[in-house]
């Protein structure tokens, strides 16, 4: 059951990530193969590499294993935050869509109250 879980999410994870990469590149979303091609290939590498490496380097202590997926949790958050106001603001989106107005100023809030946890965060981590 945990085999075909895995497979699932490394693969909508990979289209996922395909897709945003294009979008990022500037590239229609309409136009983009996700489920094909180099970039898919490329992509679903990369991850599978990666998590063989957590697997092969963090399984040893699981304390290890927590501390990364925590600091990553709280590194990326505010990334991600970002993109995804990025994403919302693209010309694509249509008018209608677009946050204004009190989610305007609540993305902005956001985002920086996310990039202050990972500041502080870090400075917790290296002090």
């Amino acid at each position: 059951m945990m085999f075909t879980t895995a497979i699932t999410v490394l693969d909508g994870l990979t289209r996922a990530l395909v897709v945003s990469f294009a979008t990022l590149r500037g590239e229609r979303e309409e136009d983009v193969k996700a489920g094909s091609g180099r970039g898919y290939i490329f992509v679903l590498a990369g991850l599978c590499v990666a998590a063989l490496l957590l697997v092969a380097f963090f399984m040893q202590g699981f304390r290890a294993f927590i501390d990364l997926v925590t600091s990553i949790a709280f590194l990326t958050a505010p990334v991600f935050a970002w993109l995804n106001h990025r994403t919302m603001m693209q010309p694509h989106v249509p008018e209608a869509h677009r946050p204004r107005g009190g989610i305007l100023v609540w993305s902005y809030l956001s985002i920086t109250v996310l990039g202050a946890f990972a500041f502080v965060y870090l400075w917790l981590l290296v002090s």
